[in-house]
């Protein structure tokens, strides 16, 4: 039986059903108690644990501390068993809580040992340990490490050969997340036009692969660059490219249905609403802060 609901989890998973991935998954860990302690039942726990830690990522966001229970005994079980995905995977999961935590030191000890390993394996694992390191040192006030990090990753990923990354690895397409955290680099090192370019290359991309996570992502990640920008008319009219549109309501993408799905990127949506509904008050006088008290 525990195969069973670690397969239906996955399906709910691979269908964008997280909620229900994460009830399916949670039943078969309350199964594994009545198993032997065996290398069988470790490396079934391992899986659902993995798994409940990228469903948990989508859900709860990457703050939550159910986050680091999951990936913290998958890592136990996996350093056990000598698995190097799997822990792999484990280390990835509880560097994505920690650097989400603002734990930037903590992040960069956990993104230095995923490209320690990352060097002597597969070009899979050196894209995610780049991923990890691109985002570290973007947060962690190094624009230009983080440049030559999403570079590096840029030119390893291959959007089929990695397809099944995205429900691996935090949920979201690394070769997007490459494209908008370099927008982001290349913003702060005084490169605006060149940032939104490769940050419209990177909506692109997620329209063309149709993950609604890395599609809502892209957006909130090109909010921010046009927000910087002092642009805060700039929208997207439901999940298509953003385009220009004087007449329309700024951020209206936010409350679109898919977007709103994911709580971690309707949060963010919403905060870019109410950042260009102030950022339109600062330009046009006091009176238009009334508005903010509808957002």
């Amino acid at each position: 039986m525990v195969n069973q609901w670690l397969k239906a989890g996955q399906y709910a998973a691979g269908r964008l059903a997280y909620v229900e991935a994460i009830a399916h998954l949670e039943r078969g860990l309350a199964l594994l108690g009545s198993l032997p302690e065996t290398q069988a039942r470790d490396a079934r726990e391992i899986d659902l644990q993995l798994a409940l830690g990228v469903s948990f990522i989508t859900v709860k966001g990457m703050g939550s501390p159910s986050v680091p229970q999951a990936y913290g005994r998958a890592r136990e079980l996996a350093e056990r068993r000598g698995d190097e995905h799997q822990l792999f995977q484990a280390i990835y999961g509880m560097w994505q809580n920690t650097v989400a935590s603002g734990q930037i030191l903590s992040a960069r000890a956990l993104s230095d040992r995923l490209l320690e390993v990352g060097r002597e394996a597969d070009d899979g694992l050196r894209l995610q340990a780049h991923h990890s390191a691109w985002t570290t040192c973007l947060f962690a006030g190094e624009p230009a490490a983080a440049r030559e990090h999403c570079n590096v990753g840029r030119q390893i990923y291959d959007p089929e050969r990695h397809s099944l990354h995205r429900r691996l690895y935090g949920g979201h397409d690394p070769g997007g997340c490459a494209r908008y955290m370099s927008g982001q680099a290349h913003w702060l090192l005084g490169y605006p036009q060149k940032g939104l370019v490769i940050g419209s290359d990177a909506l692109a991309l997620a329209e063309q692969i149709g993950h609604p996570f890395s599609q809502a992502t892209a957006l909130v990640m090109n909010a921010l660059l046009h927000l910087d920008r002092a642009e805060p008319v700039w929208h997207c009219n439901g999940s298509r490219r953003p385009r220009r549109s004087p007449s329309s309501n700024d951020y209206s993408w936010c409350s679109n249905r898919s977007f709103c799905a994911v709580p971690s990127c309707r949060h963010r949506g919403r905060w870019a609403r109410l950042w260009s509904v102030c950022v339109r008050g600062l330009l046009a006088g006091p009176a238009r802060f009334g508005c903010v008290r509808t957002v």
